[in-house]
Formats: C-alpha cells, structure tokens, sequence
C-alpha cells in the first residue's frame, strides 16, 4: 500500500491524490496524447498496478 494503512496511513495521502489528479488535468487541458501501440496494455503488479513496460504516447502541445 503505498501510503499505508489503518492507524498509520500517511498523514499527505488525501493531498498527494488530489495533487496528482490535479497535475494530470492540467496536462491534458495543454497537450494531446496520441497512442503509438494500439495493443492491449499487459499490468504488472509491484506496490501498485502499473502497465508492464509503460505506454509509449507522442505528446503534442496544444
């Protein structure tokens, strides 16, 4: 569990989301993201989910 869990859950795990959503809506309001493999993503299991290998993304200004 990356912030934790129970009595010891990070104190920033409620802003560290609301950060990254944030963030991430900025990103997408100034740029387009186009797929380079239209192949179905493989999921790699480590502390959280992640896409195996990463998708790769072309990144245009808009």
């Amino acid at each position: 569990m990356p912030f934790g869990i129970g009595e010891r859950i990070c104190i920033g795990s409620h802003f560290a989301l609301l950060e990254s959503q944030l963030l991430l809506s900025m990103i997408v309001q100034h740029y387009d993201l186009q797929l380079l493999n239209a192949d179905e993503v493989e999921i790699e299991m480590a502390v959280t989910l992640r896409p195996k290998g990463g998708i790769p993304v072309r990144i245009k200004q808009r």
